[in-house]
């Protein structure tokens, strides 16, 4: 009688013909064929081809086993006798063909990210409980297997760009039948550059809370969706116009901005916003002059009016540019308005002006430009010297009668 051996195999495996060897040591004579049935009375599969007699493994001579569909916990049973030169047939020895059921692939899901996502996590999918495991092959079926609960974190970098596959499936750790992979699809959405900004320079509004008239200035590219202002305490999402610097304190400050791309209807129904990185804004704000204005009335030969009245500039800097006008508001149009440095030490900037008429005033404006380019006008009243008075004060003379 042959001796068979029983076989287990996976569902849908690839299976390799039965096969059979003499028992050793061994009886009677030798045998010459082996004949194989689905049971012991069918001439099902009959295949007389000679054994193999030396070898621990025989011929596949026998069929092949089916194992496109799982039997579960039974097994198929196959019968194989042997017949020898006399043609007597010995008594049939069982093989039992067990086919365990191939696992379905675990449960994952599409994952989307920005490019360069700095907290991306690790890759992860469902298994069927407790007796199975993971088999991981990475990116493409490339990697080595490895059986954790988790993968590496997907790659987000610039090459990553686009859809990216990880594939894995799982295992029963009882009959090691491994499940079909499936593919864990990652798509890496482009990240826009940070936005071009424009630095300004201001000069100083001494006013509480004050920002500038006009907005600062950052430049969108054509597929970003909006921009992002961070200024101060303040975050401004998308601020239609865009912001103003404040320009209440002398000083630099950094604003930054970024842009943002939005992609609506990624997997899993997931709208993803991908900011930039930021830019900075550089805003300066330039102190104002600190020059005052003097007025000096004019001065008297006895009952005359000299018309040398002054005015000076007081506490300016050696590069302060100045002019002056008539009026309470600086005149640009007036020939002594163009501004220039002031090269009197004394600080005179005009000289001589008339003496207002008697009893009257004189409004004078002048505009200080520092080296910041930053101007105040400083408005001063030239008061009028009367002459005729010793003092420029006169009153009724009084007589008294003395003893």
């Amino acid at each position: 009688m042959p001796l068979a051996e029983d076989k287990i195999y996976c569902e849908k495996d690839i299976p390799q013909r039965l096969s059979a060897i003499l028992r050793t040591p061994v009886v009677s004579h030798t045998g010459t064929t082996l004949n194989w049935f689905s049971n012991p009375q069918s001439n099902w599969h009959k295949d007389k081809v000679n054994p193999d007699t030396t070898s621990a493994v025989g011929p596949n001579t026998g069929p092949y086993p089916n194992t496109n569909v799982s039997t579960g916990a039974g097994v198929n049973t196959y019968y194989v006798t042997i017949t020898d030169t006399k043609g007597c047939q010995s008594n049939p020895d069982t093989l039992n063909v067990k086919v365990n059921p191939k696992p379905k692939a675990p449960a994952v899901d599409s994952l989307v990210y920005c490019e360069n996502e700095p907290n991306a996590l690790p890759l992860t999918a469902i298994k069927d409980g407790a007796d199975y495991s993971l088999s991981w092959t990475g990116k493409d079926r490339l990697g080595v297997k490895d059986t954790a609960d988790t993968y590496e974190k997907p790659g987000t970098s610039t090459a990553f760009l686009g859809e990216s596959r990880y594939y894995v499936s799982q295992f029963s750790t009882l009959t090691g039948c491994i499940s079909k992979d499936t593919a864990i699809i990652v798509y890496i959405r482009d990240t826009p550059e940070a936005p071009l900004t424009t630095d300004t320079v201001y000069c100083l509004v001494d006013i509480p809370g004050q920002r500038a008239s006009t907005p600062l200035v950052a430049t969108k590219a054509p597929d970003a969706n909006f921009l992002t202002w961070y200024m101060r305490l303040d975050i401004l999402e998308n601020p239609n116009p865009a912001p103003a610097a404040f320009i209440d304190k002398v000083g630099s400050e950094w604003v930054y901005v970024t842009q943002t791309k939005v992609y609506p209807g990624q997997p899993n129904n997931v709208t993803l916003s991908c900011p930039s990185p930021r830019s900075p804004l550089k805003i300066t704000v330039n102190p104002l002059p600190t020059a005052t204005l003097i007025p000096v009335s004019s001065l008297c030969n006895g009952n005359v009016s000299l018309n040398n009245a002054m005015l000076i500039l007081n506490k300016y800097r050696v590069d302060d540019k100045v002019g002056y006008s008539i009026g309470s508001a600086f005149n640009t149009a007036a020939s002594t308005a163009t501004l220039a440095i002031v090269t009197n030490l004394d600080g005179i900037i005009a000289n001589p002006l008339p003496n207002p008429p008697s009893g009257g005033t004189a409004t004078y404006t002048a505009r200080v430009q520092n080296s910041f380019g930053c101007i105040a006008d400083i408005t001063t009243t030239l008061i009028s010297k009367e002459c005729a008075c010793p003092g420029g004060y006169c009153e009724p003379a009084t007589i008294t009668k003395s003893k």
